[in-house]
């Protein structure tokens, strides 16, 4: 082997080694070329893609072309697109039918008006159709006419959005000399068509999420998909199905990525990202600030992510590819646009989490959120922004190519969250934590950090400043002090310390001081009570952080003069923010001060019990007044917890759980227009 700088004259390199090779003696004679990274893009449109650029001052972009010297390409990874479908674009299909989709995926939507195969005439009862194969994008639009009937009335007149083909893009359009490219551009695309004329039904969605990981019951997916992307929403927190469906996806080891939506309010506020187990992505600026119609969260939001703001100039928003069909798609109408919404926000972090899986596919979900939102692969929120003073926009700004560095750590953590469950005030909690060499080489590790939220401690560790053999392991210990009642979290940090080429591995920290649940009522106090006197209490429960909770059984501490004479809230899984009510029936058997506690426990080994307090002053029983006549009515009283009712007012307590439940069946009742419906994050 030789150089190029090691010839001499003028001769040829491929001409010495032509020579060389017919020498006696030579087996193998090459030149050794310098080679280059090829990673620069030649699509046309690679100017205007900010978003996926290195981040400056004034333009922070996610720098994935700096992720594609590390990882090129994905295509060993499918993600799941779950939108209105996808179009055969030039950029996305490529020839022959070769391109970036692993398969021709599924249509979800289970009316036929929405799905846009039936006339606008068609009567709700026969609009019911069957989920089936190829998600092609058959348009959103509403027109005048559609406004005109029953069903499409409240819905926007407004030209197809192509709003799938858009978020496809942005994921993984082709490296070609077409257009533009995407984020993770050879992995493949599995499109899922639930979004249709004015929306979908969630109902579909969540069908699809489990079809899209490999976890539906009755349709099977020969391509399940490692990392799931719903540029979708809906307002309300995240219902028991919604979770249910998340959950299963999370089980299978499909990564969940949510736009956080575009109502400029709290995120726990709309559907998807109040879920659990989601990646909740907010919409960020080429500033790097939070966009301007941007949900935000204190809690839950992830990260944010390239959305754009097309205010000032429209280039300052996403682009990705599209069609010039105003209804049906225009087979020669491919072209490109310029959008902002969170829902660009979301298909760019799905892209970096195919890069990672792809570098890394051992990579759990639980893990790949984590990595995606440690500090140290993100870029800071810039000063001033903000969300550089609010803390309501994430762990920071996606950085893909941070991101991919830290996914191929060869430091194994023994759990990827340190769970420390719910610690009664004032007490402190240690968990021991085990970080092993997965590698074939030594590594040695640098000085692990903390950071987060007040309470957490590395109390113990024999790890910072090793040098762990293949195979080796090393042990932490991390103290959680509960000084004060609330939801703690943070994150320990433990680095290669092999200088440019370091990588990081990260262990969520998750801890609650005092008890998940609680009550609106913690204190029902009665009066004018009576010994004999029986009375019934209804006591509410709920669950306290936002997220879904698994109760354990409910008891009273005075079995002598009181019983659960109802319970709906014993051993049941308990959705974020709702409630669930039990009656007590008491009747208490001596005068003076009375005191009982009903005591509900989520089912975690060391979580704290909630006890609501009924307390009071009995009487001694008045003695019977004589009457001429009478029916002989009972001396039972019903008392309700205010969380029964709307407040104001009194009496008619015995009334309030009936009313609850006529509140819970109207809001099952189907809309004019049919179901409850998700729409795009335009």
């Amino acid at each position: 082997m030789f150089t190029p700088d090691q010839l001499a004259g003028d001769a040829s390199a491929e001409t010495i080694a032509a020579r060389l090779r017919a020498e006696p003696g030579v087996a193998r004679a090459e030149v050794d070329v310098t080679l280059t990274p090829q990673t620069t893009p030649t699509d046309p449109y690679w100017p205007s893609l900010w978003a996926l650029r290195a981040p400056l001052v004034g333009s922070y972009g996610a720098d994935f072309e700096s992720a594609w010297q590390l990882q090129t390409g994905a295509s060993n990874v499918i993600v799941a697109v779950i939108d209105t479908g996808i179009l055969p674009h030039p950029d996305m299909v490529g020839a022959q039918g070769t391109g970036a989709l692993a398969d021709e995926g599924y249509d979800f939507i289970t009316d036929c008006r929405i799905r846009a195969t039936c006339p606008a005439s068609t009567a709700s009862a026969l609009a019911a159709v069957a989920p089936q194969p190829q998600a092609l994008d058959r348009g959103d639009w509403i027109s005048d006419a559609d406004r005109a009937t029953a069903f499409f009335s409240n819905c926007d007149r407004v030209s197809s959005s192509w709003h799938g083909s858009h978020t496809s893009g942005t994921v993984a359009a082709l490296a070609n000399t077409e257009g533009v490219i995407g984020g993770a551009y050879g992995a493949k695309i599995l499109p899922v068509r639930v979004l249709g004329k004015c929306g979908g039904y969630l109902s579909d969605v969540t069908e699809a999420i489990r079809w899209a990981a490999g976890v539906h019951p009755t349709i099977t997916n020969r391509t399940p998909a490692r990392v799931i992307s719903l540029s979708l929403g809906a307002t309300g927190a995240c219902d028991a199905t919604m979770q249910s469906a998340i959950d299963a996806a999370t089980a299978a080891g499909a990564l969940v990525v949510v736009a956080a939506g575009n109502d400029a309010d709290d995120a726990a506020n709309s559907m998807l990202p109040s879920c659990s187990n989601v990646v909740a992505v907010a919409a960020s600026t080429m500033g790097g600030d939070l966009a301007y119609y941007s949900n935000y969260s204190s809690s839950r939001i992830t990260l944010a992510a390239p959305g754009g703001d097309m205010r000032i100039t429209p280039t300052a928003g996403i682009l990705s590819i599209s069609n010039t069909g105003a209804t049906t798609h225009d087979a020669s109408g491919w072209s490109y646009k310029f959008s902002q919404g969170t829902s660009m926000a979301a298909p760019h972090v799905a892209a970096a989490a195919a890069l990672m899986v792809s570098r890394n596919s051992t990579l759990s979900p639980a893990r790949l959120k984590t990595l995606l939102a440690a500090p140290s692969s993100v870029t800071p929120f810039p000063s001033g922004s903000r969300c550089a003073t609010d803390a309501v926009c994430g762990a920071g700004l996606l950085n893909a190519q941070r991101a991919v560095s830290n996914s191929l750590s060869p430091l194994h953590p023994s759990t990827d969250e340190l769970d420390f469950g719910s610690i009664a005030l004032g007490s402190v909690a240690t968990r021991d934590l085990r970080i092993t060499n997965e590698s074939t080489a030594a590594t040695a590790v640098g000085s692990s950090r903390l950071s987060g939220a007040a309470g957490f401690s590395i109390t113990s560790d024999e790890c910072s400043g090793t040098t762990l053999a293949p195979s080796g392991s090393c042990d932490m210990q991390v103290t959680f002090s509960a000084a004060s009642e609330g939801i703690a979290d943070g994150l320990i940090e433990v680095p290669t310390s092999a200088g440019a080429e370091a990588a990081v591995t990260t262990v969520q920290l998750t801890a609650f001081a005092g008890s998940r649940l609680t009550s609106a009522t913690p204190t029902i106090t009665l009066s004018n009570w009576e010994v004999g006197e029986t009375r019934k209490v209804t006591v509410t429960f709920q669950s306290r952080y936002g997220v879904n909770e698994q109760l354990g059984s409910v008891y009273v501490s005075d079995t002598e003069q009181a019983a659960l004479s109802a319970d709906n809230c014993s051993n049941i899984e308990l959705p974020a923010g709702a409630t669930c009510a039990v009656e007590l029936t008491i009747t208490p058997l001596r005068t003076g001060a009375f005191a009982t506690q009903v005591v509900a426990n989520t089912a975690g080994a060391n979580d704290v019990p909630f006890a609501v307090v009924i307390d009071g002053e009995v009487n001694a029983a008045a003695p019977p007044t004589p009457v001429d006549t009478g029916s002989g009515g009972s001396s039972s009283r019903d008392t309700t917890s205010s969380l029964n009712s709307s407040g104001g007012g009194g009496g008619g307590g015995g009334l309030a759980p009936m009313f609850l439940l006529l509140l819970a069946s109207i809001a099952l009742l189907p809309r004019p227009a049919g179901r409850r419906r998700s729409r795009g994050a335009r």
